[in-house]
């Protein structure tokens, strides 16, 4: 198999952190993320833990009007992808190789008005 995965950024929203450094801290230190149900009713479920992302607010994240028609799991999952791309810097990488291509862009008509000038004498 010929493919390569490179892995540039990671975003994390779970039971042990809403970022990678509090959810590698929390797996250092043993900590649990496992709490009692708190999200849901769970008085009819046989089970009362559960690994719930806590304080997680969409708005931080995205549009609130946006977040209202996803479910939760897409919710988590834009804001852990948007903390991943943040990380891997692409944005940023993406913004400077605009800039060049404005640079050049700008450059080049600048050269080319300048070329049109002369040859209007």
């Amino acid at each position: 198999m010929d493919k390569k995965i490179v892995v540039t950024g990671i975003g994390m929203q779970s039971c042990l952190g809403s970022s990678v450094d509090e959810y590698w801290d929390s797996l250092l230190e043993g900590k649990s993320g496992i709490r009692t149900i708190t999200q849901v009713s769970s008085t009819d479920f046989p089970c009362k833990v559960s690994g719930e992302v806590q304080n997680f607010e969409p708005g931080n994240w995205m549009n609130p009007k946006e977040a209202k028609r996803m479910g939760r799991f897409s919710q988590l999952a834009v804001a852990a992808a948007k903390d991943a791309i943040e990380q891997s810097n692409f944005l940023g990488n993406v913004e400077k190789e605009v800039a060049k291509e404005e640079k050049a862009l700008t450059s080049n008509n600048s050269s080319y008005r300048r070329s049109l000038r002369k040859d209007k004498k």
